[in-house]
């Protein structure tokens, strides 16, 4: 919420010496605003303004670890825009930012993982999702994303395991329901086929076409950890 957001800022305000506390509530306020803007103009996928608005509140608190994270998932979503390759460098020094400063967010984890996926380096994306899933293996768009990159790098038996755990943690996942319909068919198992088949029909009545089952990477669309992180850890002093 909005009062605890505040008040992680106002505790950081308490650790300023005391001659640097006269100049820093507007700067705080000022950056909470910035972060704030920027966080709802990602909701309305307006990403070139959010990215102008995380890039604002870093400027004023450059070690803030959320608007860094959220800056670089703005640049990421605009993939799909002119220039998209520098847009996804911006991204990606902006996750690799986050991980210099915390080795173990998960957040920054997997979207580097979508990176490497979206070039196609899936032995590199498979170490990130990996990583996220050994700390959180209950989230099914996690297992999902690393059955995925297990299949794309050759290793379809356990792939097909953590598709199976996709759907036993989430029985309406339409991606998964449908992969692993497709891996069972490949391996020459209909009958096991066969059934996902009618289920994903069921769940999603549409033509079988590319991008009506597929996870997409448009903002939110990837689960919780490609969502924007909350206005905390504010780190200071703020930058002068």
């Amino acid at each position: 919420s909005c009062r605890s957001e505040t008040s992680d800022l106002e505790r950081s305000w308490w650790h300023l010496s005391r001659d640097s506390k006269e100049a820093v509530p507007d700067r705080l306020g000022k950056a909470l605003a910035e972060f704030n803007r920027g966080a709802a103009l990602l909701e309305q996928y307006k990403c070139e303004e959010a990215i102008t608005a995380f890039q604002q509140a870093l400027d004023i608190a450059p070690g803030w670890t959320a608007a860094r994270f959220n800056l670089g998932l703005a640049y990421f979503n605009m993939q799909v825009k002119p220039g998209a390759q520098s847009y996804l460098e911006s991204a990606k020094e902006a996750f690799e930012a986050v991980l210099e400063s915390q080795p173990n967010n998960l957040h920054a984890q997997f979207c580097m993982g979508l990176y490497y996926q979206h070039l196609g380096e899936n032995e590199k994306a498979l170490e990130y999702f990996k990583s996220v899933y050994d700390a959180d293996d209950q989230d099914p768009y996690v297992v999902y994303k690393y059955a995925e990159t297990l299949i794309s790098v050759g290793r379809l038996e356990q792939g097909t395991l953590m598709l199976e755990k996709v759907i036993s943690i989430d029985p309406g996942f339409i991606s998964a329901l449908y992969r692993l319909a497709a891996q069972y068919q490949r391996m020459k198992i209909p009958e096991k086929a066969r059934p996902l088949f009618d289920r994903f029909r069921q769940l999603k009545d549409a033509e079988l076409s590319g991008g009506v089952f597929t996870v997409l990477k448009m903002y939110g669309s990837v689960g919780k950890y490609y969502m924007a992180l909350g206005a905390d850890n504010l780190a200071l002093p703020l930058a002068k």
